[in-house]
C-alpha cells in the first residue's frame, strides 16, 4: 500500500491494510481500489465505498456472455446517481475490487467507460490511468475472453469501442431502453439502430439452459424481427438454417 493510498483513505487500518493499489480517476472525487482479499468496506466520514464484483458477474453464465451493453448502461446510470446524490456529494467515491486479473477487468472497464461516456475522457488517457502491469499477459493488459482460449481483446480496445460508439452515435446512452434490451437482447444487439442487428442462435431446444431473457428459440427471433421490420437474415457460421428451424 503506497503513500497516496494512505493519504486518500486515511489512517484507518481497516481500509488500508489490505490495499494493493489505488488508482486516481478524478483527484479528490473518484478512485479505483484493489485489495488483496474480498472484504466489504463500510463508508467513512469522507469516503463512500462500493463494489460490483457480485452484481454484474454470474459464473453460471460465464460460458455464455461477458459484461453486455445493458450492464454497461446500468452501471453508468447507477454510478451517475451516486456522483450527484446529496449523501455523497462531499465524499470521495471508491470503487473497489479484489486484486486478480479476472475481477480487475470488469471494474476497470466499467469505470473507464463511465469516464468516456460521462466525463468525456479520451480512451488513451483513461487507459493509461487504469493499465495495471500486475495483470499483463504477453504484454497485453486485462485480457477479455471466456472459456478455454488464449486470445481476447485488451482493455484499451474495449474502451476504444465505447468511444467510437459514442462518436459515431451507434449507441445513445441517454435514451437507451434497458427494459427492452434486458427482455430481448441478451442474445441480440442492434449494431446500427434500425439497420443492422446481430444475434446469437437459434439453439436447438435440447441445448437450451432456460432463463430470463433467453430468447434462443427461432420463433422468438422471428416474432421480434417482424415487429422491428427485419427482412434479411445472414448466417455467418453455416450456409443455411436446419429444416427443423
Amino acid at each position: 500500500m503506497n503513500k497516496m493510498g494512505r493519504n486518500v483513505l486515511g489512517s484507518d487500518l481497516s481500509e488500508t491494510k489490505d490495499l494493493r493499489r489505488l488508482t486516481t480517476i478524478i483527484p479528490g472525487r473518484l478512485y479505483l481500489a484493489t485489495y488483496s482479499t474480498h472484504c466489504r468496506h463500510p463508508d467513512t466520514r469522507g469516503l463512500h465505498f462500493f463494489s460490483t464484483d457480485y452484481n454484474y458477474w454470474d459464473d453460471g453464465l460465464a460460458s455464455h456472455e461477458p459484461l453486455n451493453l445493458g450492464c454497461l448502461v446500468q452501471y453508468i446510470r447507477y454510478f451517475n446517481d451516486k456522483m450527484y446524490n446529496h449523501r455523497f456529494v462531499s465524499k470521495a467515491i471508491v470503487h473497489y475490487t479484489v486484486d486478480n486479473s479476472k475481477e480487475y477487468n470488469d471494474p476497470a472497464f466499467l469505470i473507464g467507460a463511465y469516464s468516456i461516456v460521462v466525463k468525456q475522457m479520451d480512451p488513451l488517457t483513461i487507459h493509461s490511468i487504469l493499465k495495471n502491469s500486475n495483470h499483463c499477459v504477453n504484454g497485453v493488459d486485462s485480457i477479455f475472453g471466456h472459456g478455454k482460449n488464449n486470445y481476447g481483446i485488451d482493455l484499451h480496445e474495449c474502451l476504444n469501442v465505447v468511444y467510437k460508439a459514442m462518436k459515431y452515435r451507434i449507441v445513445n446512452f441517454k435514451d437507451f431502453n434497458f427494459q427492452e434490451y434486458n427482455n430481448q437482447c441478451l442474445d441480440m444487439t442492434w449494431i446500427v439502430p434500425d439497420k443492422l442487428v446481430a444475434f446469437r442462435g437459434p439453439i436447438e431446444c435440447d441445448n437450451i439452459a432456460a432463463g430470463p431473457g433467453r430468447n434462443v428459440l427461432l420463433q422468438n427471433f422471428v416474432k421480434y424481427f417482424k415487429e422491428n421490420n427485419v427482412k434479411t437474415v445472414i448466417r455467418l457460421n453455416d450456409t443455411e438454417y436446419k429444416s427443423c428451424w
